[in-house]
């Protein structure tokens, strides 16, 4: 029995009163022993008690676990970081390499703006993957930030479709969005539960037992460490896969168009003597300008029938032109295409230098039309394709000095060098002098200008 003293102690058994007539009754008592009724009501409340104990442990079971699988996208976020944070110390050291390579000054105003970026970069993200431990949810975010507005300058900057580079930006910047809602929960419950961290504190040595709870905890967490690697690298790979196959097939579809496929078809229709084929590789087509003045110079040479063999095209491509030479003898053809809307088109050729004779032949014949009657024979040693127009010219010049029957001796010539085809010869005459201009037409000299003497 217990005494006074253990009654004031609270040390005795636990009693349950009864409602009815208020007896003491053991707590382990079902009906009261006074007058017989039940005792519900304790033992329901005892109950809940004891359901709400066992509830508050589940639920603190499940958050553990939760907690644990969770926390893996922390870390993962962690070892993002660090890569990142590698990569931003490789490009910094290719630009401080191409800047001692090109000898551009770093304390000039860009190379200021460019060092000042790629430091900021990298301390940034080194910054992020040792505090994101202590703080996921302001790290992470600012992560996706981060990558998020990098990949929209770096896309804006290039103005054309997103290389490879710039797909893996946007993957990194969308899987730190999706870790945003994990961080979020990581510390929510880190907040509501303190004994929960992400980095746990080794023991030590002396609190360490051997072959205890401790060690099979560990040795568990071991066994779900190399499983959660085994994972991520699962992960990388099939990313990297991804990434892969997705960066070729962008490369594929954005590529340039070469411009080989435009210079095979040039070479091919050279060698066919297809003018007029030649000529539609213009961007102005076969009867623009370009290919007017394409078929001149053909004429002058006299290719306009049967064009000279090329050798071997040599290409040269920078950018969006290509510069084509092709060996034609000791000298060349000199083409070059310009691409447009991923048609490379030609847009200038540049033959080599008239072969002409000297013109001796032709300023003996000019000399002979000038000194006999009339003007028909001076009007005849003009080009067919001007003798109307330029040769009509020089007629009504000629009539009103009235020279148009018989015109003033020549005295001395002087002829020019020929060059490009093309020469003047200047003769005396009367105190002054009479220019005559020719031009080389395969397989004759013809005259193009005379510039009478001013009186």
């Amino acid at each position: 029995m217990n005494g006074p003293e253990d009654e004031a102690s609270g040390a005795g058994p636990e009693v349950v009163a009864c409602a009815e007539c208020g007896t003491d009754n053991p707590a382990e008592t079902t009906f009261c022993t006074q007058c017989g009724v039940k005792l519900v009501a304790r033992r329901k409340n005892v109950g809940r008690g004891r359901r709400r104990k066992a509830g508050d442990a589940a639920q603190r079971s499940r958050t553990r676990q939760e907690f644990g699988r969770i926390k893996q996208t922390v870390l993962t976020v962690r070892s993002i970081f660090w890569a990142c944070a590698a990569l931003a110390a490789g490009w910094l050291g290719l630009w401080h390499f191409f800047a001692a390579a090109e000898g551009l000054e770093l304390t000039s105003t860009v190379g200021m703006v460019i060092t000042v970026l790629l430091w900021g970069q990298l301390v940034l993200l080194i910054a992020g993957a040792i505090y994101v431990l202590r703080a996921p949810l302001v790290w992470t975010t600012i992560g996706a930030c981060y990558w998020s507005l990098n990949t929209v300058v770096v896309v804006l900057a290039a103005g054309g479709m997103p290389g490879p580079m710039d797909v893996a930006q946007a993957f990194v910047a969308v899987a730190f969005w999706f870790g945003v809602a994990q961080a979020a929960r990581v510390q929510r419950f880190m907040a509501e539960d303190p004994s929960l961290q992400l980095v746990r504190k080794r023991l030590a040595p002396e609190q360490r037992v051997v072959g205890g709870v401790g060690d099979d905890v560990r040795a568990r967490r071991k066994r779900e460490r190399r499983s959660a690697w085994r994972g991520r690298l699962r992960v990388l790979g099939m990313a990297a896969v991804v990434l892969l196959v997705a960066g070729f097939a962008i490369y594929k579809v954005t590529r340039p168009t070469p411009v080989d496929a435009t210079v095979q078809t040039f070479g091919k229709r050279w060698s066919l003597h297809d003018v007029d084929g030649v000529c539609s590789l213009f961007d102005t087509g076969a009867t623009g300008s370009l290919a007017s003045s394409l078929r001149e110079e053909l004429e002058q040479r006299g290719w306009s029938a049967a064009l000279p063999p090329l050798g071997d095209a040599q290409v040269e491509t920078r950018g969006d032109r290509a510069v084509v030479r092709w060996p034609l003898g000791k000298s060349e053809v000199l083409t070059r295409f310009v691409r447009s809307r991923d048609v490379w088109q030609l847009d200038h050729i540049a033959l080599p230098p008239v072969d002409a004779p000297a013109p001796d032949d032709a300023v003996a014949a000019f000399v002979a039309a000038w000194e006999g009657a009339g003007t028909d024979a001076l009007v005849d040693s003009f080009r067919p394709a001007s003798r109307e127009r330029v040769g009509g010219s020089l007629r009504r010049m000629l009539e009103r000095r009235e020279w148009h029957e018989q015109r003033p001796a020549l005295g001395a010539r002087d002829v020019g060098p020929v060059r490009a085809g093309r020469c003047r010869v200047l003769f005396t005459i009367e105190h002054d002098e009479l220019r005559v201009n020719f031009e080389y037409w395969h397989p004759r000299w013809y005259v193009v200008g005379v510039a009478l003497p001013r009186s």
